[in-house]
């Protein structure tokens, strides 16, 4: 039986932006058994970018890309990407590329037309992350990279960071 998440390799950043971004690519099966790829892009600039949906739909490119050089068919599989912010400032625009593009409604259906699932660290409270310690940990992590005292952060007995230390080779992973 195969696993339902798979890890892909390779990356599809920007070279000149892999200092700013990284990205995991997993392939699953949708309940139909039809081949999904999620793609997850690790926001990591300080500020949101407006300019992220082009840059997912440059990626999506690249990883269908890659399928039909590695002997893939069509119809290409589906993509779902998924920009994980941490913040601060809260993300301010939806999550949809056609909200990057200028047109009157009537050309609006020659426009890509995607949207991206957002998880925007900073408008969760850290009481509301995952119960799983070590998802919990991760992304707590992200949102509190920035803060001055960061050692302080993982000591907060609230906080689940710990979690992740506790585990074997957890500074590793942290």
């Amino acid at each position: 039986m195969t696993s339902p998440l798979a890890p892909l390799p390779g990356s599809f950043v920007d070279p000149h932006l892999a200092n700013h971004h990284s990205d995991l690519l997993f392939r699953v099966s949708g309940k139909d058994g039809a081949p999904t790829l999620v793609y997850v892009l690790f926001e990591h600039k300080s500020e949101p970018d407006r300019r992220t949906p082009l840059q997912l739909l440059r990626y999506m490119e690249r990883i269908w890309d890659a399928h039909l050089k590695d002997g893939g068919q069509l119809p290409l599989p589906a993509i779902l990407p998924i920009v994980i912010h941490q913040g601060p400032p809260a993300w301010p625009w939806p999550p949809r590329f056609g909200e990057i593009v200028d047109c009157s409604p009537g050309h609006a259906r020659f426009v890509p037309a995607f949207e991206y699932q957002l998880v925007d660290l900073c408008r969760f409270n850290d009481e509301e992350m995952p119960a799983e310690p070590f998802l919990a940990g991760a992304l707590l992590a992200m949102k509190h990279v920035r803060h001055p005292d960061l050692a302080q952060v993982i000591e907060s007995p609230g906080l689940r960071i710990r979690a992740i230390i506790e585990l074997p080779d957890g500074i590793d992973l942290f």
